[in-house]
């Protein structure tokens, strides 16, 4: 994975070690962004039931597999995760992730929820980093367009082009 950091003219690739670090100076890491494997992870019922913003969800605590867990607790950054899932649409809409490191919890939250092009979307995703119970920042993710299943060629991802910060 690359980061496109155009402001500054650079180019950064991001190793598969380094997915726990912070997405671009936000409050997501590369592993928020990117995603997870399910099968790396245990889970277990929290509650069969729990309403958030209007909907049914289920609350479901995920815990990496023991022959996985450095490996995922590294790649991840995280020691457990709380998750609700909309049972209508199966779609994570808030998280509570125990983070390794410095005893912080962080949590997330997806909004504006559409089906576009048959893909349920949050156009705004916001991850705050607490510690002791107090905010010590938080990230908002406003997304205006999307789109997908959309060409693109090739060398749109060249590091010439990813410094220049051309937006397509």
């Amino acid at each position: 994975m690359a980061q496109n950091l155009p402001a500054l003219r650079k180019v950064k690739r991001v190793a598969a070690s380094e997915k726990s670090g912070s997405f671009m100076g936000s409050d997501f890491t590369y592993s928020d962004i990117e995603g997870v494997d399910v099968n790396d992870y245990d889970y277990q019922f929290i509650k069969q039931s729990e309403v958030v913003n209007g909907y049914d969800t289920w609350v479901i605590e995920r815990t990496p597999k023991t022959k996985l867990k450095k490996q995922v607790i590294q790649e991840t950054g995280y020691l457990k995760s709380q998750i609700w899932i909309r049972k209508d649409i199966f779609m994570v809409v808030k998280a509570k992730h125990w983070v390794k490191k410095g005893k912080k919890l962080k949590f997330f939250n997806a909004s504006e929820i559409e089906n576009i092009d048959g893909i349920w979307t949050a156009k705004q995703m916001q991850m705050a980093t607490t510690k002791k119970g107090r905010k010590e920042h938080a990230t908002v993710l406003q997304f205006q367009t999307i789109e997908y299943n959309h060409a693109l060629q090739d060398d749109l991802f060249s590091v010439q082009n990813m410094e220049r910060g051309i937006i397509i």
